[in-house]
């Protein structure tokens, strides 16, 4: 028997699988012999084990899981022991064989991809495999969800900082992949799609190493050096990563701007830029495990920017009336010099009687300082010389407590977030052709929060209330400004509902967000293109609220997903004219009062012999008429989405993959596509010596794919032409001895104002 707590008035047992293997997820629901009729229920955690809270002597247990034979079992209040369940052979026909594909299946939370002995896990890391989870599209080094944007990466619901974590991890450690696209109100109110990632139970003890070396050719070379170490004995894991990185690229782009007002005035710009940045990061901590259930650790890391040197050049040829006005050339320099980021995390996450604990605490120190030089010649109107130095530092401290507990045959989360910040933004310019301004931030953020989850006879229901309270305090050169700082007290619903019907499985899901800007969107200080060019930020923008309506269906391999979203005061670029010289534009952002889009795709994910394709097709639509000064615009025009992702399986230690991409011209904000785009990549990974070692070669963006978009303002319309630095070829060669995983599972806090600073 796997089970000895106090049994009471309740019903507990095990569930596991066909070889004696836990299974998590599945659902156990208690119903009276006489007429079946829906007594309690339960949904096994990840041992496999379950509790039904009952005052009922005795009654029937339905135990399902997808992919596994239903099973009815006498139960009495007590210990029912182990359960086991069987496949269900012609299920598995249709959906999977022998767990040679990756299998799925709708959670209370969202969609879950198994990893684990499926031809993902042969891919090499987590980087990897996320390319082939419906719902996320991979944008170069970046993933977004479909039509809810950027998500937050959980590994064993600790948050991911660095995003190179996902490529530390290796495919095969990955056990599940969890796509939530309707965070309820455990998540930050900003977040508004999470990826949850399981590895495998840890194995091994004493030393392990993991080196890893990338080699990438483009225009230019980049390079990437990793070591990992871990030593574990019984409960306690001590781990630590050296970091290196250096990289060079460029990005070129034709602008061409037109500017209707008492003169017509026409910009033709060429932009060249280039850069070399290189960073040197660590990371150490400590994990001790007091049993299955109670675990506590530390984690610090630093990074360290090295160098970064950035070059820029920006050509422009003016007309007034059709007119030759002026040319100009600038050249431009960049240099950041930072001390090192330091970032450090405590947790404890445990479980007392039928409490589950969570607690984390975060501190994060940043330190950087700009310098740029411009040199700019004019043919007509004089040169200029001009300098700028602006120094941020930021310091962040938070705090998160969830505690979780079994209330009336259901699970009741609450808890409570903490965040301070403190953010100081000097800007000089010692000519004075821009604005000098000692910027001062300090931003305070609390939230308390409560979820609640309960079984019903057809699937699980979710619902959860967030309140966040924030005050934003802004200071410039010493001065409070009373009209920038305001406070927001904001609540936040959330509710879900999953069901299975025969086999097709669906949920639905309402939940509200909160969009806040960044500091940088925030930030009044100037910055220099040209003369004709400015930028700047915005302190009166108002927070954007989300509202979101989800669906999601499941059916043998077609999985659907749709949603409808209205957002209030949503943020858009926006550029206006310099009062009093409408040939100078001012780039910055602005509030809208409501932006509506609908988006959905549709994932078939068949196999044929070594071949396992995976095929998806989407599309998102926007409402959105703009007000200019040539009238009005409507931007709604819809953009089509299509990918084609291949694995093939030729042996068991040789993969291959071939993935293409398509993105439609459309229209996204105010901003159009104005080019359709094909994407192609490809790899080969070999294994070798039982998997210890691994080739991979790699090829991304094979034809260099070109985007071309059309931005709309008020009284400017800018077309700008992009050739970026993305097509290149990588060789990573990977070497692991005794490789042991860390059992680090601080989920970290003010996660959310990490991503705005």
């Amino acid at each position: 028997m796997r089970i000895g707590i106090a049994q009471g008035q309740n019903i507990i047992g095990c569930i596991i699988d066909e070889q004696s293997k836990p299974m998590p997820f599945a659902n156990v629901v208690l119903i009276n012999r006489a007429d079946s009729a829906f007594v309690s229920g339960a949904v096994t955690k990840d041992d496999g084990t379950f509790i039904i809270n009952t005052d009922k002597q005795d009654g029937l247990l339905k135990v399902s899981s997808v992919g596994y034979v239903i099973r009815y079992v006498d139960a009495k209040q007590g210990n029912v022991g182990d359960i086991v369940m069987q496949p269900d052979t012609q299920m598995l026909r249709e959906v999977t064989v022998k767990g040679s594909i990756p299998t799925h299946k709708l959670t209370a939370e969202g969609l879950q991809t198994n990893v684990e002995n499926t031809i993902l896990s042969k891919l090499g890391t987590a980087y990897d495999v996320l390319a082939h989870i419906p719902g996320l599209q991979k944008n170069g080094d970046d993933y977004s969800v479909f039509g809810k944007g950027t998500p937050i990466f959980y590994i064993n619901g600790r948050l991911v900082r660095n995003q190179t974590e996902l490529d530390q991890l290796k495919s095969e450690n990955i056990k599940s992949i969890v796509l939530v696209t309707s965070p309820g109100s455990r998540y930050d109110a900003s977040v508004r799609a999470v990826v949850k990632i399981k590895t495998k139970l840890p194995q091994g003890e004493g030393f392990s190493f993991d080196n890893r070396l990338v080699y990438g050719q483009s225009e230019n070379a980049d390079l990437i050096e990793q070591l990992n170490i871990n030593y574990r004995h019984r409960g306690l894991d001590a781990f630590g990563m050296l970091y290196f990185s250096s990289s060079e690229g460029f990005n070129r782009a034709d602008i061409e701007q037109d500017i209707q007002a008492d003169t017509i005035w026409h910009q033709s710009n060429t932009n060249d830029y280039n850069y070399r940045h290189k960073w040197l990061g660590g990371e150490a901590g400590l994990n001790y495990v007091i049993n299955d259930e109670n675990s506590i650790g530390f984690r610090y890391n630093i990074y360290q920017q090295l160098n970064t040197d950035e070059y820029d050049t920006f050509t422009s040829i003016l007309t007034a009336n059709g007119k030759p006005y002026d040319k100009l050339n600038n050249s431009s320099t960049f240099q950041n010099r930072a001390t090192p980021m330091h970032s450090a995390n405590v947790y404890y996450n445990g479980v007392l009687g039928k409490t589950t604990i969570d607690f984390n605490a975060d501190w994060k120190q940043t330190d950087k300082t700009y310098n740029s030089a411009y040199t700019e010649t004019s043919e007509d109107f004089g040169n200029r010389l001009l300098n700028t130095s602006s120094h941020i530092k930021n310091r962040l401290y938070a705090a998160k407590l969830v505690v979780g507990h079994q209330l009336l045959g259901g699970n009741l989360d609450i808890g409570g977030e903490y965040t301070n910040t403190h953010r100081n933004d000097d800007y000089v310019n010692p000519e004075g052709y821009l604005s000098s301004n000692f910027i001062e931030l300090k931003d305070q953020n609390m939230a308390i929060f409560a979820a609640y989850t309960h079984k019903i006879p057809i699937g699980t229901v979710m619902a959860g209330l967030r309140y966040e309270h924030a005050s934003f305090d802004y200071y410039a050169n010493g001065c409070y400004m009373k009209e920038q700082s305001r406070t927001f007290d904001n609540i936040f619903p959330s509710l879900s509902m999953t069901a299975q019907i025969g086999k097709v499985q669906g949920l639905v899901s309402y939940t509200a967000k909160i969009r806040r800007p960044n500091y940088s969107e925030l930030n009044g200080n100037m910055s220099y293109a040209n003369r004709f060019t400015l930028q700047v930020g915005n302190p009166f923008l108002k927070p954007s609220i989300i509202h979101n309506i989800s669906l999601q269906a499941m059916w043998k391999i077609w999985s659907l997903s749709a949603d409808y979203t209205d957002t209030r005061n949503d943020i858009i670029d926006w550029t206006e004219q310099q009062e009093g010289n409408t040939a100078v534009s001012i780039l910055g952002k602005k509030n809208i009062k409501s932006l509506k889009n609908v988006s959905a795709y549709l994932v078939a994910a068949p196999k044929a012999g070594f071949w396992h394709p995976q095929f998806v097709a989407g599309l998102s639509k926007q409402w959105l008429t703009l007000q200019t000064a040539s009238g009005s615009i409507r931007m709604n025009a819809p953009i089509f989405l299509g990918q084609m992702a291949n694995t093939f399986q030729f042996t068991s230690t040789l993969i291959g993959d071939l993935t293409m991409k398509f993105t439609s011209k459309g229209d996204d904000k105010n901003i159009s596509l104005m080019r359709n785009m094909f994407q192609t990549n490809i790899s080969l990974t070999k294994t070798f010596f039982e998997q210890r070692l691994s080739i991979r070669l790699a090829g991304y963006d094979l034809f260099h794919a070109r985007q071309k978009i059309k931005l709309y303002n008020q009284q400017m319309q800018l077309v700008q032409d992009n050739s970026l630095d993305t097509r290149y070829a990588e060789i990573t060669i990977r070497y692991k001895f005794n490789a042991a995983r860390s059992k680090y599972k601080g989920t970290g806090a003010g996660n959310d104002e990490k991503r705005r600073l």
